[in-house]
């Protein structure tokens, strides 16, 4: 349960801190503590990767134990038919992929040799 809060905290002062940066960049603010727009670059590049530490950090699941209301089963039964489309959707881009690969790979070939 910490681990979610540090990952919202860290995400969320990434963002700030992003934020402070990516405006700094424009007009350094001094009040700030960043006189130049090379230190707002340092800002921002500190915000981005805060943002990619919290985005990393594993996320616990939540999800209801016993449906008790129906909203409960709505809920479930949306959750599996989005995972259901992904998973349907990640293999039809796979095959696609796969099919034009093999096609670009039988006209690579030369016909004489």
């Amino acid at each position: 349960m910490i681990a979610h809060y540090l990952a919202v905290f860290l995400v969320d002062l990434g963002l700030v801190l992003g934020s402070v940066g990516a405006i700094s960049l424009i007009r350094p603010r001094r009040f700030l503590r960043i006189p130049s727009r090379s230190r707002a670059l340092g800002v921002l590049g500190a915000g981005a990767l805060l943002v990619v530490v919290g985005c990393v950090l594993p996320a616990s699941e939540t999800s209801v134990g016993t449906p008790r209301t129906e909203l409960d089963r709505m809920v479930d039964l949306r959750t599996r038919v989005l995972i259901a489309e992904a998973v349907a959707l990640q293999k039809s881009c796979f095959y696609s992929i796969n099919r034009q690969n093999a096609r670009i790979a039988r006209n690579a070939l030369p016909t004489r040799l």
